[in-house]
């Protein structure tokens, strides 16, 4: 009588660059030719994409996999192999298995070499071994990954990244994949931008349009890339990230702390001389350094770097004065391509400053919130700890008293002579004198933190933030920026919270409707 099982299939981001090794279709038809041996129904089919094997216990899927392993009537799983089913990086992964393992009722394990009965001692054994071996297979592909990676960077005849436009690799020896670079066509508008620059005649937007390009921030960072004198500069890396909700991977690029330079194997002579190249730099970090200026000395976004998109993201300042406009606030996701944005609203400026600005006051305002914050800005981060360590140390030093008069009571006893007492008591009183030190730091530090006349500081604050919208714009800019943190607005393009910064290195959450403090 054919029984009935669950299959899972399963493929990470590494294995699916591996030319279809390990992925989908060829797991399918293993799982097939398994279920044919073994008289098998597949009841239900579980595909994981993306999923690493070392995260895969944190994806819903997955867990909706091992409960449908649990159901009634289901004698097992079918898997291509143990590292489909996981990959064992640390021991709190074997707790996936649990489903497997009961004595009354056991779940098999099907897969192209076995049948895996982990009731059974010698089951749990070679399966454990497998999954252990899987995951110490994962993190050296991992290693020699990035070790490969590193090693192609340091070669100028290896391409490890796409070059920019105005630049391809050639690749000579297609089994080492050594080649050369060389300027195309396109590199000829690169360079009679580095002179036109030298011209100082024009600027970098007007420049852009010139030489044809559609954005000035990208022929920016075209003039900045040293790649046109001949060297490939690395500036960035990736980092891995804790795994997402769902188990799949992520990570991010990075600036490295050094840039990674590499003189290229050059068909031809560079492009730009090193002295050109040189002096461009000066010009835009002048440039650069103007702008800078100028916009956080006359710029009338006050809120500029603090707002957050209801999608999570920065919202960025935009100058329009047309037809007598303020300017506007727009999320990071849309501001280069607005059809590629997150789909939430843009901010009009005058509109979303003054919001906040009566948020600030109406929340910062009242003495109910300001006495809260105080009382978290007063508190020391590890204040539980100070007191349980207190509480400990003074047990210590009650033990370690009790102990010295009991030596002191032996000695009357003349049970023990002084000289033999002496090393033990010199021990017991440099002891308490250690811990009597640590115990002054603590209470001095409890004391330090609380405000002697409450009262009299929260009347002051309030004072201050219910004249906050009366102050000049830019004495208005100053003190929200010595305030707040980070601003939330919703998807009505209210105020969903504030961060406010209470101290060194802390800060609360100030939820509107009703006012809530929350420690952060």
């Amino acid at each position: 009588m054919s029984q009935q099982a669950v299959a899972l299939i399963r493929v990470s981001s590494e294995e699916q660059a591996q030319e279809g090794l390990g992925g989908i279709e060829r797991q399918r038809r293993d799982i097939a030719a398994i279920a044919a041996r073994e008289n098998l129904t597949i009841a239900e089919t579980f595909t994981l994409e993306g999923v690493s094997g070392s995260t895969v216990k944190l994806n819903p899927q997955f867990q909706r996999m091992l409960k449908a392993v649990s159901g009634a009537g289901i004698a097992g799983l079918i898997v291509s192999s143990p590292d489909r089913l996981m990959r064992c990086s640390d021991l709190s992964d074997l707790a996936v298995l649990a489903p497997f393992g009961t004595e009354a009722l056991p779940r098999l394990i099907w897969t192209a070499d076995t049948t895996y009965n982990l009731s059974r001692f010698e089951s749990q054994i070679m399966f454990v071994m497998h999954t252990l071996m899987g995951g110490h297979e994962k993190r050296q592909i991992i290693k020699r990954t990035q070790d490969g990676k590193i090693l192609s960077r340091e070669r100028g005849d290896k391409c490890a990244e796409k070059p920019p436009i105005g630049v391809e690799f050639v690749v000579l020896d297609p089994k080492a994949r050594t080649g050369v670079y060389r300027y195309t066509a396109e590199s000829k508008r690169i360079q009679k931008a580095f002179y036109r620059v030298l011209d100082r005649d024009i600027s970098i937007k007007s420049l852009a349009k010139e030489v044809g390009f559609s954005c000035y921030q990208s022929l920016r960072l075209q003039l900045m890339n040293p790649i046109w004198t001949g060297v490939r500069e690395y500036t960035k890396k990736r980092e891995k990230l804790s795994p997402g909700p769902d188990g799949q991977l992520r990570s991010r690029k990075v600036p490295r702390l050094t840039p990674l330079r590499v003189k290229m194997n050059l068909e031809g002579e560079p492009l730009i001389p090193q002295n050109v190249f040189d002096e461009v730099q000066q010009i835009l970090a002048g440039i650069n350094k103007q702008h800078v200026s100028r916009r956080s000395g006359k710029s009338k976004f006050e809120l500029s770097g603090l707002l957050r998109c209801p999608c999570g993201q920065r919202y960025y300042s935009k100058h329009d004065e047309r037809d007598g406009k303020s300017g506007y606030y727009v999320c990071k996701s849309g501001y280069f391509s607005a059809p590629k944005g997150c789909g939430y609203p843009i901010l009009a400026r005058a509109t979303t400053d003054a919001t906040v600005t009566d948020t600030i006051v109406s929340l910062l305002g009242t003495q109910e919130t300001l006495t809260a914050m105080l009382t978290v800005a007063t508190t020391p981060k590890d204040h539980h700890a100070l007191k349980a360590e207190r509480d400990q140390i003074r047990h210590h030093v009650e033990t370690l008293t009790n102990r010295r008069t009991k030596l002191i009571d032996r000695i009357a006893d003349g049970i023990i002579t002084e000289d033999e007492a002496g090393r033990s008591m010199a021990k017991i009183r440099s002891e308490i004198e250690t811990a009597n030190g640590r115990l002054a730091e603590i209470e001095s530090k409890l004391r330090g933190a609380q405000i002697p006349d409450i009262g009299s500081v929260v009347t002051a604050v309030v004072k201050l933030f219910h004249r906050l919208k009366f102050q000049p714009a830019d004495r208005r800019k100053v003190v929200i920026r010595q305030i707040v943190q980070e601003v939330h607005m919703g998807p009505n393009k209210q105020v969903l919270a504030l961060r406010i910064k209470v101290g060194e290195g802390q800060s609360v959450v100030l939820q509107p409707e009703p006012a809530k403090v929350v420690a952060a």
